[in-house]
C-alpha cells in the first residue's frame, strides 16, 4: 500500500449555496459564440442539473460544458476560495438546509474562472428536493496529501479516498507506480486553462482528442495527460503527466471542451497508467460510498 501522510491531514467544513446557472455577459448576452462564430443558446454550467449523470457520455448533451449534479458556491469571495481550494474530490457533502436536510453526496468537480463552483454528485432523489440557495457543508479532507515515498508527485483537490479508488500497484518501493485511469491523452489536446494557477479544470479539445479516444468520454472518467503538468499552474511540460477527472461536458466554443480537474501531476516514469472500463469516480465512488 502506497505510503502518505493521511493521519496528519485536518479536517475542517467548508460551506457553499447551491448556485443558479449563470449566463454570459459577453460577448452577446445571452448567447455564446462557437467556434464558426455562430450565435447558439443553451443550458450551460450551475444549478440544479437532473437528468446528467455520472458515467454519461460528455457528448450527448444539447448544453455548453454542463457540469452533472449539484454546483455550490459562496457569495462571500475569500469563503468561496476556501471552498474551492480545500473540498477534495471524494469528499463527503451533506445539505444542511432546505428539503433535503441531512441527505449526503460526494465533491465529483469544480468550475473555472468566472464561475468559481464546487461541483457535487447527489442521487436523483436528493436532487428532486433541492432548491438553489440550499447550503451544502463539505468535510472537506485532503489538501496537504503527499506521497511519502514520491517526493516529485504532487497532489491537489484529491482526498484519501479518492487516492485508494485508483488502484495503485508497486513493484518496488519509491520506483513509480500503475494506476487504473480510462483514457490517455496527449498534452495538445488540453486547451481553456493553460496558464493558470487556479483549482478550476482543464478545458480538452475534442478535435484534437477524440482520434486518441478508444471509447465514449464520460462524466467522472478518470484521464491521464501526457506531458502536462499542473503542480502550480497548467501548462506544457516534457515527460511530466498529469491525472484528472471529468467534471463538465463539451463545448461548442474554440479552445474549450470537457472540463478535466487535475488531481496529481509528476514524472511520467513514476505514473504508468493502465487503462480500465471502469476507471470512473461514479464507479469507483459513488456506487460504493
Amino acid at each position: 500500500m502506497i505510503r502518505t501522510n493521511q493521519e496528519d491531514l485536518v479536517r475542517i467544513s467548508v460551506v457553499g449555496k447551491v448556485d443558479q446557472p449563470r449566463m454570459p455577459d459577453v460577448p452577446a448576452l445571452p448567447y455564446f459564440v462557437d467556434a464558426d462564430g455562430k450565435a447558439y443558446l443553451l443550458p450551460m454550467y450551475g444549478g440544479l442539473i437532473y437528468n446528467v449523470r455520472l458515467g454519461d457520455s460528455v457528448n450527448r448533451w444539447a448544453a455548453e460544458m454542463i457540469q452533472p449534479g449539484a454546483s455550490i458556491r459562496n457569495e462571500v469571495e475569500g469563503e468561496n476560495a476556501a471552498l474551492r481550494a480545500l473540498s477534495c474530490l471524494g469528499n463527503r457533502a451533506r445539505i444542511v438546509s432546505g428539503a433535503a436536510t441531512g441527505k449526503t453526496g460526494i465533491v465529483t468537480g469544480k468550475s473555472g474562472r468566472f464561475l468559481e463552483q464546487v461541483i457535487c454528485d447527489f442521487s436523483v432523489e436528493t436532487l428532486n428536493l433541492m432548491a438553489p440557495g440550499d447550503n451544502v457543508l463539505i468535510e472537506a479532507y485532503g489538501t496537504g496529501l503527499h506521497l511519502l515515498d514520491y517526493p516529485e508527485i504532487y497532489l491537489r483537490s484529491c482526498s484519501p479516498l479518492l487516492l485508494d479508488s485508483l488502484g495503485i500497484h508497486e513493484e518496488k518501493l519509491g520506483d513509480g507506480f500503475t494506476l487504473s485511469v480510462r483514457h490517455e491523452l496527449p498534452g495538445e489536446s488540453a486547451g481553456a486553462g493553460a496558464g493558470l494557477s487556479e483549482y478550476g479544470p482543464i478545458g480538452i479539445q475534442m478535435s484534437i482528442a477524440s482520434s486518441y479516444l478508444e471509447d465514449e468520454l464520460c462524466f467522472g472518467d478518470l484521464v491521464l495527460i501526457r506531458d502536462w503538468d499542473s503542480t502550480y499552474s497548467h501548462g506544457r511540460f516534457k515527460e511530466r503527466s498529469s491525472v484528472g477527472v471529468v467534471c463538465q461536458g463539451n463545448s461548442l466554443r474554440g479552445g474549450h471542451g470537457p472540463g478535466v480537474l487535475v488531481f496529481m501531476s509528476g514524472p511520467s516514469a513514476e505514473l504508468r497508467p493502465l487503462i480500465s472500463d471502469e476507471a470512473n469516480i461514479g464507479t469507483k465512488l459513488v456506487d460504493k460510498k
